[in-house]
């Protein structure tokens, strides 16, 4: 008997790149409260992942090659892929006057480029137009604490 994929059930499955700060954990600790299995991808591993992540990968997500590579994995270890959320980027720190063409095609690629490639690895070969697919317009943001109920 052949085992199948880990984790096969109804509850769906997100991946969600830029998943160790700001709004991409944010967002994976919401989507663990909703009733998601979380796979958190980032290019450093998280070492906050615990309290939400079902699973975490390191992947430079400019990388066409691995981003595939990532992605298909993720489909085979959990059957199903449903939602893919995209906040992975980066962004220069320093004056706009300084800022080198490098540095500022480093920040287009990992937003940009980076967007791209995932949502073309995940949308068209795993999710059969079952989930959404959102992007984070400001990659460095930070997510704030909602305000109380009044």
């Amino acid at each position: 008997m052949t085992a199948g994929p880990i984790g096969v059930g109804t509850a769906p499955v997100a991946i969600v790149t830029g998943s160790n700060g700001g709004i991409g954990a944010a967002i994976c600790r919401q989507l663990t409260k909703t009733g998601h299995r979380v796979v958190g991808v980032d290019r450093v591993q998280s070492s906050d992942s615990g309290s939400w992540a079902l699973d975490t990968r390191v992947l430079y997500v400019t990388a066409p090659d691995r981003v595939r590579e990532i992605v298909d994995g993720i489909a085979d270890r959990f059957g199903r892929i449903d939602v893919l959320v995209n906040c992975a980027g980066t962004a220069h720190r320093g004056s706009f006057a300084g800022t080198t063409a490098t540095e500022f095609m480093t920040d287009v690629e990992s937003s940009l480029l980076g967007t791209f490639l995932m949502s073309q690895a995940v949308v068209f070969p795993h999710m059969d137009r079952r989930g959404p697919v959102g992007s984070s317009t400001s990659p460095r943001s930070r997510a704030r604490p909602a305000a109380p109920d009044r």
